[in-house]
């Protein structure tokens, strides 16, 4: 009788290991007794309109778990021709440059992200946190020094960007360094049990109001690199731009990620 009420005890045991792994592997991300704080890690790779990063994970609670690592947008680099060179006393045109473009020159960011998830047995999260780091939107320079040109300009909307003395120039449109974000999403970003996983983000990083910044003369004639404000113009194209690049305050985030738990 001892030995049957023992074996009936190995089987129920072993039914509840069975569960409680069954449970860890089929997305409730952790066992019953499991407190998950702090006992786990996991590494991830991600690629998205943020760009491509990596990052760890870890549980703070069984219901909240915190995310760090870098995400680095791609530069993108263009050149246009034949770019109107103004005189600097407005009367005529004196000449055309070419004008080097780059789209997201310096847009890598170190990110926190805490993931909350509202139900025990559901991969659905809230993401809070913030990137933080990248702040050039785009830059733009002379493809070769203008001397002869020195205090002429070039027009971005109704902003007046000037060659320096020493015929060289450049502006660049910045957003802010801290740059908060709130989504949504599905995937636990670490889990009870090692093993390979899929997440899928989708939100919005708050980038703040885009700022032109270039370089101008002072009412001293001195050569200043200062915000302009690219938005003032009559110019009906220089508006949509400005409207356009208004819009960039909100940057939305779409990123799939394969993480893998350690232990």
């Amino acid at each position: 009788m001892k030995k049957i009420l023992f074996m009936i005890g190995v089987v129920v045991a072993s039914m509840q290991a069975t569960t409680a792994q069954a449970q860890a592997f089929m997305g409730t991300g952790r066992a019953n007794d499991d407190k998950m704080i702090f006992n786990h890690l996991s590494v991830g790779v991600g690629v998205g309109s943020d760009g491509w990063g990596l990052e760890v994970a870890a549980p703070l609670t069984p219901y909240v778990s915190v995310r760090t690592g870098f995400s680095s947008l791609p530069t993108i680099k263009f050149n246009v021709d034949d770019v109107t060179i103004h005189k600097n006393n407005g009367t005529k045109v004196s000449d055309y440059a070419d004008v080097n473009f780059k789209l997201f020159q310096k847009m890598t960011n170190w990110k926190l992200l805490f993931d909350v998830h509202p139900f025990k047995t559901s991969s659905f999260r809230v993401t809070l946190g913030a990137y933080i780091g990248g702040d050039e939107l785009a830059f733009a320079e002379l493809d070769e020094p203008l001397p002869t040109h020195a205090h002429d300009y070039i027009r971005i909307g109704d902003e007046r960007v000037i060659i320096k003395s020493d015929g060289y120039t450049d502006a660049k449109v910045k957003v802010n360094n801290f740059k908060p974000y709130v989504g949504i999403g599905f995937g636990r970003a670490v889990k009870s049990t090692p093993g390979l996983n899929f997440n899928f983000d989708l939100g919005v990083q708050f980038w703040g109001k885009p700022k032109l910044h270039g370089w101008t003369l002072d009412d001293f004639g001195t050569e200043v690199y200062k915000e302009l404000d690219y938005g003032s113009t009559d110019n009906d194209d220089a508006k949509k731009a400005a409207k356009w690049v208004s819009k960039l305050k909100v940057w939305p985030t779409i990123n799939f990620r394969l993480t893998y738990t350690i232990f």
